[in-house]
């Protein structure tokens, strides 16, 4: 009798893609990168299929910052100045991760 392994079938799980409105800028940027692992995402594709996922004011810097320059960005550049533009809560609305530790 031959044993059939579940890792070796085609199907995948369907995993939901995360929305992102500006809360949680550390953790939002790590999971959409497993998503695209998992699911084998193109480079070219993963700037373009995470902006669906960009809720309220995180969707408006986004177009801001595409209207700014013109050029397509990659998601390691996308990462790092929605990281670094969350930080600031002038930009994205959300709040300043220092807050807390000033507080103390």
């Amino acid at each position: 009798m031959e044993k059939i392994s579940r890792l070796q079938t085609d199907k995948k799980v369907k995993i939901d893609f995360p929305h992102f409105s500006g809360i949680g800028p550390a953790e939002w940027p790590n999971r959409v990168a497993q998503v695209f692992k998992y699911n084998g995402t193109l480079e070219a594709e993963q700037v373009p299929l995470a902006s669906f996922y960009l809720e309220g004011e995180a969707n408006q810097w986004l177009q801001r910052t595409c209207k700014r320059d013109g050029s397509e960005i990659t998601w390691q550049v996308f990462k790092k100045e929605l990281i670094s533009r969350t930080m600031q809560p002038s930009n994205l609305g959300g709040p300043k991760q220092s807050s807390v530790l000033e507080q103390i």
